[in-house]
């Protein structure tokens, strides 16, 4: 059991590990922060055609905050509104269009918005959010669900069968471990069963039974199984994926 609770240990710190996802953003201002990065992500790449604000700035991936600044200098001086010369429709979407890559600067010059804006850069727009609270604790999280997920499901279902399948044959194992160590022998498994409407014990008949309730193992009584001796220890062959693979051939 010991090697169950640690293989469930084991998954529980992956799946928080890679549930962070780059950034660490607190956990009540984790959905905040997000929210704002995927609807700048979304304005921006009606504005300019994609969601690379790198390529947008002229910059690396790697860029330090001194070169994003002189890129941003650069970029002022050639995309500056008092520069602009059209109708004042036009002259309200450009300045939006400038106000956005000033956000886009403030955002990637922050280590931790810039992380959580390079999750979603990599990972594209979540097609699917779910906020976990536990209120006991105060701790909110956020999950994402994106399209480059779909092709992993798989290998989740075959995960999750091989975790099911290997936590019920150790428990079956485990089961019939105990019923055999704590089976004491000499005692009666069974107790003769009453006549047909017999409403009535008689003092041995009644000795008889206390003696056998208080000869009970209280946990075979509740857990036992039959044919303990029957039950192996985990293997190839307590998977589904195996034996189907092993009747093929």
């Amino acid at each position: 059991m010991k090697f169950i609770f640690l293989f469930f240990l084991g998954i529980l710190l992956l799946g928080s590990v890679l549930g962070q996802g780059g950034g660490h953003a607190p956990p009540e201002g984790r959905k905040t922060v997000d929210m704002e990065i995927l609807e700048l992500m979304a304005v921006v790449k009606d504005q300019h055609g994609t969601l690379d604000w790198y390529f947008i700035l002229g910059v690396g991936e790697d860029a330090r905050e001194s070169t994003i600044n002189r890129a941003y200098r650069l970029y002022s001086r050639r995309n500056h509104p008092d520069k602009f010369v059209g109708e004042e429709k036009d002259r309200l979407e450009f300045e939006e269009k400038f106000k956005n890559v000033g956000l886009i600067v403030n955002t990637l010059k922050d280590p931790m918005r810039r992380g959580r804006y390079d999750y979603f850069r990599f990972n594209g727009f979540p097609i699917s959010t779910r906020k976990i609270k536990i209120e006991f604790l105060n701790f909110s999280t956020s999950f994402y669900f994106f399209w480059s997920y779909i092709p992993m499901i798989p290998l989740v279902i075959f995960m999750t069968t091989i975790i099911l399948e290997l936590a019920y044959a150790f428990c079956m194992y485990e089961l019939a471990q105990n019923t055999l160590r704590y089976k004491k022998p000499g005692v009666s498994e069974e107790i003769p069963v009453l006549p047909p409407f017999k409403r009535t014990l008689t003092d041995s008949e009644v000795a008889a039974r206390l003696a056998h309730i208080e000869s009970l193992d209280k946990f075979n009584s509740v857990f036992s199984i039959e044919n303990p001796q029957d039950i192996t220890p985990p293997s190839l062959n307590s998977f589904f994926f195996y034996r189907f693979i092993s009747s093929r051939f």
